[in-house]
């Protein structure tokens, strides 16, 4: 059983990024089973339950920075339910440093990846015919950071995954 729970969390975060993506919103139930599923995997771990309070420790912190950057406007509410339900896995630890620099670094990349994309005066070969293809070739639209927040866990996940709870 603890074994497929990798695999969910991964489909789960895949799901968010694809969502993202193409709708440039990132549906509420995903961030909230991810949260759910960390708890699962808490529960049937071996992990003392004093640990609970260092992965409780780094959501919120996200959490809390998170909505302040939300309320400021300068990400959508999805990624910051995203970020915080993501950063619940890694706890307050290196884990969460690597997950938020790895994130970092996926933001910029696709963000420099969607500006070269943008300068493009029209799409070749018809891409236009995806209206979501269309949407992210628009200056106007935002950069679905849903991706790089998957990307950035889904590295961290892959490097140490046996490593985030002790089973």
């Amino acid at each position: 059983m603890l074994g497929l729970i990798p695999i969910i969390f991964c489909s789960l975060v895949f799901a968010a990024a694809i969502s993202d993506l193409v709708t440039m919103r990132i549906p509420n139930w995903l961030s909230i089973a991810i949260a759910a599923l960390f708890f699962f995997y808490f529960a049937l771990s071996s992990a003392p339950l004093s640990d609970l309070l260092g992965h409780a420790l780094g959501g919120t912190v996200v959490f809390l920075v998170c909505f302040t950057l939300f309320a400021l406007g300068w990400i959508g509410g999805g990624d910051a339910k995203l970020m915080s339900s993501m950063s619940l896995w890694f706890g307050w630890s290196p884990d969460l440093l690597s997950f938020l620099t790895w994130t970092a670094l996926s933001g910029l990349a696709l963000t420099v990846a969607l500006l070269l994309f943008r300068a493009l005066p029209v799409l070749p070969l018809g891409l236009g015919k995806a209206s979501w293809i269309a949407r992210l070739h628009d200056r106007k639209t935002g950069v679905p950071y849903g991706v790089a927040i998957a990307a950035g866990g889904l590295v961290v996940v892959y490097q140490n995954f046996p490593n985030l709870i002790a089973i």
